[in-house]
């Protein structure tokens, strides 16, 4: 019931300069996997000791390797003491509970991963399991808010759609925040309003303010 828990022993123990730590339902693809080592290796002779990002194309194993979509994650990172994890789930690297600054993204070219974790036979399951989590920490946590996008996610996937407003809207009040998959509370609303027929006005303000928090996405114009 702590994600960040075995990521914490597995970091004791690590002894490298540089950790690669990706999920179980994660792998580099097979064309790049001969350039992980050269990769590290540049980075580190510039003198870089931050977060590398690396692209990610989710796909459902369900539908023929469906793209469903794709992101910057953080996988690769410089072995500092001072990195750790934070959250029981959906878990985030911070330097001495700060956002990590130094952060530098390759090139998909070079380096990209394959996620299968959001295929259609987990969906369900994963909600039911992130939400429980989830409802655990924010009943502890004194940074609530680091929560409110995955609660509205979590809600989505098990259809209770009143309560995945509630925390899309608490999310997006916020402002941009340097997560990944930030931007997920405005597609949630997104979809609800029209779920809900609301009138195309108020899905024209609401893609208005997506833009102005999102401006690099061409979804929201």
């Amino acid at each position: 019931d702590d994600f960040s828990a075995p990521r914490h022993l597995a970091l004791e123990k690590a002894q490298g300069d540089w950790i690669i730590f990706i999920d179980c339902d994660e792998y580099f693809a097979t064309e790049c996997m001969g350039r992980i080592r050269s990769t590290i290796e540049k980075v580190h002779y510039d003198n870089f000791r931050g977060i590398l990002l690396l692209r990610r194309y989710d796909i459902d194993v369900d539908k023929n390797k469906e793209i469903l979509a794709d992101t910057l994650v953080s996988r690769i990172y410089y072995h500092n003491p001072h990195y750790r994890y934070a959250g029981f789930v959906h878990e985030e690297l911070l330097d001495n509970g700060n956002v990590i600054p130094e952060q530098k993204v390759i090139p998909a070219e070079d380096l990209w991963l394959i996620h299968t974790g959001y295929s259609e036979r987990y969906s369900q399951d994963k909600a039911k399991r992130n939400l429980r989590l989830l409802e655990k920490e924010l009943s502890a946590t004194n940074a609530p808010e680091r929560l409110y996008m995955y609660l509205a996610d979590a809600y989505l996937g098990l259809n209770q759609k009143d309560k995945a407003e509630h925390y899309a809207r608490l999310d997006v009040a916020r402002g941009r925040q340097n997560t990944t998959y930030a931007s997920r509370p405005y597609r949630i609303l997104l979809q609800l309003s029209l779920d809900k027929e609301e009138s195309a006005i108020d899905r024209f303000f609401l893609c208005q303010a997506a833009v102005r928090d999102f401006p690099e996405n061409p979804e929201f114009r």
